[in-house]
Parts: C-alpha cells; structure tokens; sequence
C-alpha cells in the first residue's frame, strides 16, 4: 500500500488551473526550486539523456551542465505550475540535444523533438497531471514549428516510479514507441 494511501483513489484536479512555461534563463529560478524539492530528482537534473557518456558525474555537476544549457538558452523543457507554484517538468526539446536517444535512430530527419521525462511529485499523481503535462509538451513542440515529435522508449529506472504513467501518457496520445 502506497505510504500516505488512505485506500480511496486521489481526487482529480482541475486542471484549467495549470499554467505551463518553457525553462528559460527567466523561468529558471523555478526549474531549480522544483528540483531541490524533496523527493525531485536532484540526483539526475534531467541530464542523462544530454550527456554523451555513462560515467559516473556528481549531481551538482549535473545541476551546473543544466543551468549552463538553460542559461545559453537551449531549450531544455516546459514546468507546470498552480497557483504561482511550480509543480512538475517535462523534457522536452529537439532530439539534437539528447545524446543517441535509440540504436535505430534516422538522424537525417529534422525538425524532431523528443520527450523524455517527466517529473511529477507523488502527491500529484494520479490526477491528470502528466497527461496534462504530456499535451502541454506536445503543444510546446509544435508550437516552435517542429514537424515531428518523437517520445523515445521509457526503460524502468532503478529511481523512476513513473514509466507506466509515461507508457499510459502514450498510448492515450495514439503514439508508438519504437521498439
């Protein structure tokens, strides 16, 4: 039983009061709060699918590559917030920012953008907020003129509890992954 479970489903939230906002050297502020949150994923900074290696990099590495890539202004992915309040992220971005994203990859094709995570904090959850926050993000590549969006194939992660909302988030959208 999930810690904080009180045994009925989570009350839906409304979500016309979310509010979505590309990360930019403006809204980066924001990006950082969320992600020093407990629980957020400070231990990544969403960085693993940009760096080109595997090794091992401390995780305040991690934090200055992402703010340096934000402050250069790449983009690098929406928030979404309530109330002022910033509450969950999505990567998104044009899959030329990612290091090879599938073995089968065709990089002749431009004007690809990939999804490839998402954060949404476990009190939210199961409210609509990564759908939400996938049409949002979807939105958001489209809306820069992008022909294509590509979410790539989610592998569970020893850390991330949140593949089979993004696989459900798919499937909803009519997406395929390849395989």
């Amino acid at each position: 039983m999930p810690k904080g479970w009180n045994g009925s489903p989570p009350e839906k939230a409304d979500l016309a009061d979310i509010r979505f906002t590309e990360v930019t050297p403006a809204t980066r502020g924001d990006f950082e709060i969320l992600f020093e949150q407990p629980g957020a994923p400070k231990y990544c900074w969403c960085m693993a699918w940009r760096q080109s290696v595997r090794e091992h990099i401390p995780n305040d590495e991690k934090k200055r590559q992402m703010m340096a890539l934000i402050d250069a202004g790449r983009p690098v992915g929406i928030l979404a917030q309530i109330d002022g309040k910033t509450v969950a992220w999505c990567s998104v971005a044009p899959r030329e920012t990612y290091r090879r994203l599938s073995k089968r990859q065709d990089d002749s094709e431009t004007g690809v953008w990939s999804i490839v995570c998402f954060y949404v904090p476990r009190a939210l959850r199961g409210r609509g907020f990564a759908f939400a926050l996938f049409d949002a993000a979807i939105d958001h590549a489209f809306a820069k003129g992008r022909i294509s969006l590509r979410p790539i194939r989610w592998a569970r992660h020893r850390r991330a509890t949140v593949s089979w909302g993004f696989a459900t988030c798919l499937r909803r959208a009519a997406f395929t992954t390849p395989a």
